[in-house]
């Protein structure tokens, strides 16, 4: 008959010269090695053969745990489970889980996708920034709604909330493509949106009017870098998407015809077929340009940087803003709403004819080819207008705008 052990009898298992055993009953035992460690072990049989399990060190592991384990693996036993087959099947199962965090998921997700650079690296930001430090290394089977919270709600205690809207549908995306690898079973970011503050605003922040001459004065005069102050106005001129002037090459550029062709991968869009886009290039716009040459004419970028990435950031833009005293009042991306505000007020250009210098996407497939094919001698006409208007602006003339009859 076995007679149970205590931690009296267990600490007075000393080493010998090799290997005995020393039982506690149902087969449960310590092994006392000569180096003096004690090993727990289970002896049991299955389908004919006897079997050992390993349950860890004493004292690390307790007398009473151990007999807790040797009675959960008898359990098993009895159900015709083998507790070694599945104390291997659990440490799978946990590398695996580990080895896939929303990190690394969210990583396969970015590399599945067919983005333009400046969309792509908006979402890394946005990822690195307020996601990857807080839930990055949590297994992605394991992320609830109260982890995701956790990450977003600093973003909207900062008022941050058209980013925090981006990053939330991102998060989604990574969900549900973890889903699409059998890592988990729902998507607890749709949850969120009604717990989360919506973007009230559904315009980028952007200068009135009657800020225009106030903000290209300070502008002209801002004593910062040149090639930051160059890219501002570069980016106000034309009207463009701040990725896409932060990413432009000089190749992309014809001075002679006066044309920038943004090239269809870099164009932000997630359609399958994207074209290029041809940005008409104002006098005004010429001339910057060549002073930005003599800047930074040796690298293949206009805003080479030495980074991650190989062109500037959206900060180079965010600290001219900041700096002109128009923090929360100004986005680059506000720029856009200046122009398409003024060109279409002003009541001398076609809505199309806007729509199409925004590049935004048209509906209608066979008008959209139309509209690339036939506007883009008006687009010429209405970026000099564009350039010019700027220019009044900041000589202190006003912009006049004529209502457009019913």
């Amino acid at each position: 008959m076995v007679v149970e052990l205590t931690s009296t009898k267990i600490n007075a298992c000393k080493p010998q010269n090799k290997p005995y055993r020393v039982f506690d009953g149902g087969g449960l035992y310590l092994e006392v090695r000569p180096n003096g460690s004690r090993l727990w072990r289970l002896k049991y049989r299955m389908a004919g053969k006897e079997k050992l399990l390993a349950f860890g060190k004493y004292p690390a592991v307790t007398l009473q745990k151990a007999r807790k384990e040797r009675d959960k693996a008898k359990e098993l036993i009895a159900e015709g489970r083998d507790p070694v087959t599945e104390k291997h099947a659990a440490r799978a199962a946990d590398i695996h889980k580990a080895a896939n965090t929303f990190e690394a998921v969210a990583q396969r997700w970015m590399t599945a996708k067919a983005w333009a650079p400046s969309y792509r690296e908006s979402i890394e930001t946005s990822f690195r920034r307020n996601i990857f430090p807080r839930i990055g290394k949590v297994p992605v089977a394991d992320i609830n709604a109260r982890l995701l919270l956790s990450a977003l709600r600093p973003m909207e205690s900062r008022g941050a909330l058209e980013l925090l809207s981006r990053t939330r549908r991102w998060c989604s995306e990574v969900l549900r493509y973890a889903i699409g690898e059998g890592l988990r079973e729902d998507d607890p970011a749709t949850y969120l949106r009604s717990v989360l503050k919506k973007n009230e605003s559904r315009n980028y922040p952007h200068l009135e009017q009657k800020q225009l001459g106030d903000f290209l004065r300070k502008l002209y005069d801002y004593q910062g870098r040149p090639e930051s102050r160059l890219a501002v106005t570069l980016l106000l001129h034309m009207a463009t998407r701040t990725g896409e002037l932060r990413a432009a090459k000089w190749a992309e550029f014809n001075l002679e015809e006066r044309q920038w062709t943004i090239p269809a991968e870099r164009m932000k869009t997630r359609r399958k077929n994207p074209h290029p886009h041809v940005v008409p290039l104002s006098k005004q716009v010429i001339a910057l340009l060549n002073e930005l040459k003599q800047l930074t004419g040796y690298s293949d970028y206009l805003f080479p940087n030495h980074g991650k990435y190989p062109y500037a950031s959206e900060n180079m833009i965010n600290v001219v803003i900041h700096r002109l005293g128009f923090k929360g009042a100004l986005v680059g991306h506000g720029f856009r709403a200046t122009f398409s505000t003024i060109a279409n007020e002003s009541g001398k250009w076609n809505a199309d004819v806007i729509e199409a210098a925004l590049a935004h996407k048209d509906s209608n497939a066979i008008r959209a080819i139309y509209n690339r094919a036939t506007h883009l001698q008006e687009r010429t006409k209405l970026m000099q207008w564009w350039s010019d208007t700027l220019d009044a602006a900041q000589k202190g003339g006003e912009v006049v705008t004529l209502k457009r009859k019913a």
